[in-house]
């Protein structure tokens, strides 16, 4: 019974390392002020007003201020930034320049660009990591929703998340070599 034990967890250990080291370089959690994120070594900070209407905020770039490391772009209406391959072909604001207020063009040209809970907001720090936000709501004082951070260093979002084939067959392996030990020591009684 002793040896029964020792195989199963030993299968159990081997298909939790042969998982949790081939996932993709994604990190994600809660949005929380104050507005910095990443992988502890490479975070994006970024700057955004709190004095427009709660359904909506302006985010600044990295020329904004010294706290602010991430250019921006707002992708309108998209609604899972898992779906972008290469994130590095956006036209990224660094907010050294006044730019169109995109959907208002009665508006006076503004240096940071406005995002509403319907959009996702993607970033590229001055080191080169790509982030994006994915927005539930904005509400006076914060921001609640999810973060996304590259700490592979590419610009791909849609491999994240996912196991890949190697991961797999390692799991599927371990977990059939478990049951062939488990099949011999019970024909061995």
């Amino acid at each position: 019974m002793k040896k029964l034990v020792i195989r199963i967890l030993l299968t159990f250990v081997l298909s939790f390392f042969g998982v949790s080291s081939s996932f993709a370089g994604l990190l994600s959690g809660p949005i929380t002020a104050p507005y910095s994120w990443g992988d502890g070594n490479n975070n994006i900070r970024t700057g955004l007003s709190d004095n427009v209407p709660e359904y909506t905020r302006w985010f600044y770039g990295s020329a904004y201020n010294s706290f602010t490391n991430a250019d921006v772009y707002v992708y309108y209406g998209l609604s899972d930034p898992m779906t972008i391959s290469d994130a590095s072909l956006f036209n990224y604001h660094d907010s050294s320049t006044t730019i169109p207020v995109a959907g208002h063009p009665d508006w006076p040209d503004q240096i940071a660009l406005l995002a509403s809970e319907s959009d996702i907001i993607f970033f590229k720090s001055v080191d080169g990591y790509y982030g994006a936000w994915k927005i539930d709501d904005f509400f006076q004082g914060g921001v609640s929703g999810t973060w996304y951070f590259l700490d592979d260093g590419s610009a791909d979002f849609t491999n994240t998340g996912n196991v890949p084939i190697p991961g797999a067959v390692w799991l599927l392996g371990s977990g059939l070599l478990g049951l062939a030990g488990v099949s011999k020591s019970k024909k061995g009684r």
